[in-house]
């Protein structure tokens, strides 16, 4: 609201907000991640939101939050990266009972390109130039060419109703995944793949 020209009215909750969610994330026990939900997963698009509104405090109020934040950063370079993809997790298991290790699909990963360029460019750049080699994707469908985000790693349905963010998925190609790099490539001004994106959808 404040970055886009609003007055004060609402910078004593922007502060109480930020100062509550820095404090929960120093208090937690998931390396300054909280949970989505209680006693279920660590989805870190959910974080990322979180990050870009203390950078946006950040940059309001003479870098404060800065050390949380890069602090942060250096977890997700050290600690929860697909060791075979390069790829910053989706998800880990925080609470959960049914998931182990680290979660990769492409939803959560063009998700986690958009936001993280607005709190770390260096990290997201680096992070959108994998999930381009490891899911990106070209296909014909119908007799044209369709060109998109795939959803999974490993395995490329030809018509999905997929669950949470992925959406229809089409040749392998996740709808929500698409959709949400469109975003980074708009921020990192890959024009090509912005193009071939927007032809799809």
């Amino acid at each position: 609201f404040k970055m886009a020209g609003g007055d004060d009215r609402y910078d004593s909750l922007f502060h109480k907000l930020c100062e509550t969610l820095v404090r929960r994330m120093h208090e937690s026990k998931y390396n300054l991640n909280l949970l989505s939900f209680p006693r279920k997963q660590i989805w870190i698009p959910d974080m990322l939101v979180t990050l870009v509104a203390l950078k946006n405090y950040s940059r309001m109020y003479n870098g404060k939050y800065a050390d949380t934040i890069e602090a942060w950063i250096k977890n997700a370079r050290t600690l929860w990266i697909h060791k075979t993809t390069g790829l910053l997790a989706g998800m880990l298991p925080g609470e959960s009972r049914y998931q182990k290790g680290i979660t990769i699909k492409g939803s959560h990963t063009a998700l986690i390109c958009s936001y993280l360029s607005l709190v770390d460019e260096e990290f997201a750049h680096e992070q959108y130039v994998k999930m381009c080699q490891k899911l990106r994707k070209e296909e014909t469908f119908m007799g044209k060419t369709i060109c998109g985000v795939k959803e999974y790693l490993r395995k490329s349905p030809d018509f999905q109703m997929a669950p949470g963010d992925a959406g229809l998925i089409v040749k392998g190609i996740s709808a929500g995944g698409t959709a949400f790099a469109i975003g980074a490539a708009t921020y990192l001004g890959d024009w090509e793949f912005r193009y071939k994106m927007l032809r799809t959808a």
